[in-house]
């Protein structure tokens, strides 16, 4: 190995691992680039060796090394005057006074070539859009509050390329948080900067817009083609793999389960996590192996799915034990898993545990998780009270739990948020025996999920009308339901469409 060559001077062996670091982040190896990256900084000068440890903080919260990463990252900001909020309420307060400044301040800015830029402030500048990206999928608003930071000191700075990645990624977050009219904004300033002949900066353009379309707008269809492109783009052109390629990917998991194309869903998701556990990225393998049990249940049972869950939460570990997005998908896919085995109050318990650590981290206050968060636990409500004696306690407190959701969705600007409130008093108008009031529910749910394409619902939906209607029409639309999950290679379609969405007749 070159590193062990005696030849090889101090100076020489800090350069060489530095090269193998970037060579180990390239190929999706995050945890052994950041290992090489700690021993090239050992002996560097003060500089050099800043930004050494601030890329190994990068790949160690990327790769999903949360606890060594953020103390990394503490460390290096402190080394460029800057500190991590203590708390997701303070991250909160810090990213809206960013956000009011950039709103008055504007998005103009004097360009620098990189030649022009100290190596001090690049790192600084590097540190925000490092730590934002790295708790992206983890702690929501923490990395909302280093987007806004990261714009703020791109601009200041004036290197383009750091400028268009900020805006970029502010409009990511601007779109999380559904604030349509300045992510529009962002996307057209991000449209004007980006050069279509360069691979890259034309992949992180696709991107915006896809997730501009998934977090907005839920168009399933038109979010997964333009980050279908990037992640050719990203492979063939730009030649890495990687956090953002593992993140891009992942949310184009999130478009193929509402569109419901759980065969594509169960061949990617097994797909990755296998790959991440062989390059040491627990932040991909975990988040996947606690989310999207559709795409598991084609391949395993129930209890080898929660085992799976158990072990992935186990791995991993939080500053001050902490709940992160990781602990709000298990507790999602554990209530579906409830109901997938005709339990639903099995994980009762659980949810009474874990839904306020989780509330109170504000990892669900993004609308596209707080999407699934409430959904979920609509869906459980529904289904304990139609499991339980019509008119007790644990029947009106269902309904009730199922109404509290609804009601907010339906104040909700986005599509399928409302649409899920037309589905979820469908449901409740079933559960009380309002037949009429229920059929016309479902149908209006139908068109509403037909606006968004979310077929995984229609489905759901077309079953609960179906099973209502009878007769000819009712097996009709019930049969639709069943061969749209057959055919995506769902073993148990009507055990599926149940857990989808329950209802009272079968």
């Amino acid at each position: 190995m070159a590193l062990e060559n005696p030849a090889w001077n101090a100076e020489d062996q800090r350069v060489l691992r530095g090269q193998l670091a970037d060579s180990l982040a390239y190929a999706g190896r995050p945890r052994e680039a950041a290992d090489q990256f700690l021993a090239a900084a050992e002996g560097s000068d003060a500089s050099s060796a800043l930004e050494l440890r601030r890329r190994a903080a990068e790949q160690l919260l990327q790769s999903g090394y949360v606890t060594e990463g953020m103390e990394m990252t503490r460390t290096v900001l402190s080394g460029v005057g800057l500190s991590l909020p203590r708390t997701p309420l303070r991250a909160l307060a810090s990213m809206l006074a960013r956000r009011a400044w950039l709103r008055l301040r504007g998005l103009g800015f004097k360009p620098r070539p990189i030649t022009e830029c100290s190596q001090a402030d690049l790192t600084r500048v590097d540190v925000c859009e490092g730590t934002s990206f790295g708790l992206a999928m983890v702690d929501p608003f923490r990395s909302a509050d280093f987007a806004a930071r990261f714009l703020h000191l791109a601009l200041k700075l004036g290197e383009p390329w750091r400028v268009s990645r900020a805006i970029a990624l502010e409009a990511d977050w601007l779109a999380a948080m559904m604030s349509a009219r300045r992510s529009q904004r962002l996307l057209a300033r991000l449209v004007q900067m980006t050069d279509e002949g360069n691979a890259q900066a034309k992949a992180q353009l696709l991107t915006t817009r896809g997730m501009l379309d998934l977090l907005l707008h839920n168009k399933w269809r038109s979010s997964y083609d333009h980050m279908t492109e990037a992640i050719t783009l990203y492979r063939a052109v730009v030649g890495r793999a990687g956090f953002e390629l593992d993140t891009v990917t992942m949310f184009c998991c999130f478009s193929l389960y509402y569109l419901g194309e759980v065969g594509e869903l169960s061949r990617r998701v097994p797909a990755m996590v296998q790959s991440a556990s062989r390059t040491g990225n627990r932040y991909t393998a975990v988040t996947l192996r606690c989310g999207f049990p559709v795409a598991w249940l084609a391949r395993l049972d129930p209890e080898d799915i929660e085992g799976e869950i158990v072990d992935a939460l186990a791995s991993w570990t939080t500053p001050s034990g902490t709940k992160q997005l990781q602990h709000m998908l298990a507790l999602c896919s554990r209530l579906d898993l409830a109901m997938y085995r005709g339990d639903p109050e099995s994980a009762t318990p659980l949810l009474a545990s874990e839904l306020k650590p989780i509330r109170r981290a504000m990892v669900d206050h993004a609308p596209i998780f707080d999407l699934l968060m409430r959904a979920t636990i609509a869906r459980h409500a529904l289904a304990c009270a139609a499991r339980a004696p019509r008119g007790s306690d644990r029947y009106r407190h269902g309904l009730a739990e199922a109404r509290r959701v609804m009601r907010r969705f339906r104040r909700s600007q986005m599509p399928l948020m409302r649409a899920c409130s037309i589905m979820i008093a469908g449901s409740v108008a079933e559960l009380e025996g309002d037949t009429e009031r229920a059929v016309t529910g479902f149908r209006d749910a139908l068109h509403a999920f037909a606006e968004t394409e979310t077929h995984l619902f229609a489905h759901a939906a077309r079953n609960r009308l179906g099973a209502l209607l009878g007769g000819d029409e009712g097996a009709a639309l019930r049969a639709t339901a069943h061969d749209g999950m057959a055919r995506q290679g769902v073993r148990e379609p009507g055990t599926m469409l149940d857990m989808l969405l329950p209802g009272t007749s079968r």
